[in-house]
């Protein structure tokens, strides 16, 4: 029990330690700058890979963060000992909203 919260920044080092330090699942989709790649990284939750192999590539876990692709993000969570990278599938249903209309 307790309070929930949910933030969404593109600029993590932004952030209050205190804030963010409640957190206990992060969703990062591509990061560009290293300042807020470190700060992500700081507020993981579980241990991060070092290096990844792709095909021939070697990439370092900011390298990855780096090269996501839209509709890919890593999720690290508490009570798992692991991050997983997880890709969202599109949208399959009609979009129930409407566009407001400048006239």
């Amino acid at each position: 029990l307790g309070l929930g919260l949910i933030m969404a920044t593109q600029q993590p080092s932004a952030l209050s330690q205190k804030i963010s330090s409640q957190c206990e699942l992060v969703i990062s989709h591509a990061l560009a700058f290293m300042t807020d790649i470190r700060a992500l990284v700081d507020r993981l939750v579980n241990r991060i890979v070092q290096e990844y192999q792709r095909r021939a590539e070697t990439y370092s876990f900011e390298e990855q963060i780096r090269l996501l692709k839209p509709g890919t993000a890593i999720l690290s969570t508490m009570g798992v000992s692991r991050i997983f990278l997880v890709i969202m599938r599109p949208r399959l249903t009609i979009h129930g909203g409407k566009v407001p209309r400048m006239e």
